[in-house]
């Protein structure tokens, strides 16, 4: 069992627990994200309510230098839909 969101078929949920951001992998990221995780900070991750698909193919050896919820809030910053 995932604490933070559920995991169903191969792919992890951002869901959480409804109004509480707390919860969630990504609490400032949209509930409807699904991701898939990788070796060394890989991220798919797909945002339906924005149309958008979010992959991120680089190798972080270091994962406190790593911020993937920062990285694609700020990628969905920069896309106006």
């Amino acid at each position: 069992m995932a604490p933070k969101g559920e995991y169903g078929a191969q792919f992890w949920l951002n869901a959480g627990k409804q109004d509480d951001p707390a919860v969630r992998k990504f609490p400032s990221l949209p509930t409807d994200m699904v991701y898939l995780s990788g070796f060394n900070g890989q991220i798919t991750a797909i945002i339906p309510s924005r149309d958008t698909v979010v992959v991120r193919l680089g190798a972080t050896h270091n994962k406190s230098h790593w911020d993937q919820e920062k990285f694609i809030r700020q990628v969905l910053d920069c896309i106006h839909t």
